[in-house]
């Protein structure tokens, strides 16, 4: 944080999002409401599911291929995270969006520190592709929550942003009324690419993974477009707990 910030917060000290208190911090977040948020300390690499404490993939990914490579998730999408990422997607609560999307840095830096190692960065070959929102519901939104993602993360990483080249074509029903198996078919085709990459990896920028349909469609069109590989980097990733009860059969379950 720079020095004009450090000025601020010490002339107007930070409001905690989820308790309203003042943070005494250069961060919108007391010490007390950060250790209580629902952190995914141990979790699969590869779809980024909650597991025991192992650097192994889950059973499931251990037997399947995936078109990307790792999941980071931050959060397990549970109480208050749920409430703070709807706030930001359907209030324009930006604040909130700011204090997940530093967190989540924090999280991959301390997880993860090669996820966007130093030689990805000063050769210019990772790039941060946030989740692209189809136009209608951009503009009835107001803003793309993952892009807002997604600025953070390139300005604690200095990594270049790309927001050009993957692109929402098909305006689709709203995933989280559908089931599993529903999700899959409703987002089949619903990206393409404006232009392709030169085998940049790309580091695949999400607000909350749930099912992981989505994050899979935008991978394989990624990696059909010319990307060399392709990591997803999310705030949240929805326990199985929270979806299940909507899978009929052994192929709705989620990634």
């Amino acid at each position: 944080m720079n020095k004009a910030k450090q000025f601020f917060y010490r002339i107007l000290p930070g409001i905690c999002i989820a308790c309203g208190c003042r943070s005494h911090r250069t961060i919108d977040l007391c010490r007390a409401c950060e250790q209580d948020l629902p952190w995914l300390i141990n979790a699969c690499p590869r779809c980024g599911l909650p597991l025991q404490a192992t650097d192994e993939p889950c059973l499931q990914c251990a037997s399947r291929a995936l078109p990307f490579e790792q999941t980071i998730a931050a959060f397990s999408y549970a109480f208050p995270v749920d409430c703070l990422i709807q706030q930001f997607k359907n209030r324009q609560d930006l604040a909130s969006g700011r204090v997940l999307a530093r967190l989540l840095g924090q999280h991959i830096m301390r997880v993860n520190p090669g996820f966007l190692s130093d030689n990805d960065r000063h050769q210019g070959q990772t790039l941060l592709v946030p989740a692209p929102l189809h136009p209608k519901k951009q503009r009835r939104r107001g803003f793309n929550q993952s892009r807002q993602v997604a600025s953070i993360l390139a300005e604690i990483f200095k990594i270049k942003l790309d927001d050009k080249h993957l692109i929402r074509t098909r305006f689709t029903a709203d995933q989280k009324l559908l089931s599993v198996a529903a999700r899959k078919k409703n987002v089949t085709h619903a990206f393409t690419m404006r232009r392709a990459f030169n085998g940049e990896r790309i580091i695949l920028v999400d607000d909350v993974v749930t099912t992981g349909a989505t994050v899979v469609e935008m991978a394989n069109c990624l990696l059909r477009g010319g990307a060399n590989s392709v990591a997803v980097a999310a705030l949240a990733r929805t326990p199985p707990a929270r979806f299940s009860e909507n899978a009929t059969s052994t192929d709705d379950l989620p990634l």
